[in-house]
C-alpha cells in the first residue's frame, strides 16, 4: 500500500469518525427542533381558533390537535423507533391522516385551515425522514424500493418478517401523511 493510499483511507475513516460525532452531539438539537415543528403547527391551530376560522367542536379541529398533542406527549426523545410507536398508539386509538371523515370534513374547510393541516402533514413526513437513513433512501430513490419490496414479495414469507422492522413501519406511516396530504382540496 503507497503513503498516498494510506493517507486517502486514513482521511475517510477520519471523516466517518467526525460525522458519526456530530450525529450524537446533534441528535438531541434535532429532536427539539422536530418537536418544535410539531408544536409550531400547534400554535398554528390555536390561531384558527382565536380568529374563529374554525370552533372548538370542529372536527377537524380536534383530530388535528389531538393528533399534534398525541405525539408531542409521547415522544420525550424523538428518534424512530419513539416515533413509531407513538403513532402506533395513537392509530390504535382511531387517530388517523387517512380517517375518512377527517379528509371529508377537511374538503370543506376554507384554504387556511387546509394549509395548517397540509402543514401538519408535511412536517410528519419530513420527521420521520429526517429520522430513517432507510426512509431516506427510499423516498430518494422509490424506484430501487419498489425493486426490493417486489424482489422480497416474491420470497414469499419474508415480507411478514421485513415488515415488522422499523423502516417498513415508518415507511407506512410515511406513506398514510403523503397520502392525507395530496388528497387535501387544491389550495390555490
Amino acid at each position: 500500500m503507497s503513503l498516498n493510499s494510506a493517507i486517502f483511507i486514513a482521511g475517510l475513516a477520519g471523516v466517518a469518525a467526525f460525522n458519526l460525532r456530530a450525529r450524537r452531539l446533534f441528535r438531541a438539537q434535532d429532536s427539539i427542533i422536530q418537536k418544535y415543528r410539531l408544536f409550531k403547527v400547534r400554535d398554528d391551530l390555536i390561531h384558527l381558533l382565536a380568529t374563529q376560522q374554525v370552533s372548538a367542536d370542529d372536527p377537524v379541529f380536534q383530530t388535528l390537535y389531538e393528533m399534534v398533542n398525541f405525539l408531542a406527549r409521547r415522544i420525550d426523545v424523538l428518534n424512530l423507533r419513539n416515533l413509531l410507536g407513538a403513532m402506533r398508539e395513537a392509530e390504535e386509538k382511531g387517530v388517523s391522516p387517512n380517517d375518512q371523515k377527517l379528509g371529508e370534513a377537511l374538503a370543506r374547510k376554507n384554504l387556511e385551515v387546509r394549509a395548517v393541516a397540509s402543514e401538519f402533514f408535511s412536517v410528519m413526513q419530513e420527521i420521520l425522514v429526517e429520522n430513517s437513513a432507510t426512509l431516506r433512501l427510499m423516498t430518494k430513490y422509490p424506484r430501487a424500493f419498489k425493486i426490493v419490496k417486489a424482489s422480497t414479495d416474491l420470497v414469499g414469507k419474508l415480507p411478514n418478517t421485513a415488515v415488522q422492522t422499523d423502516p417498513w413501519k415508518a415507511y407506512h406511516f410515511y406513506q398514510q401523511y403523503q397520502h392525507a396530504q395530496r388528497h387535501l382540496p387544491m389550495m390555490v
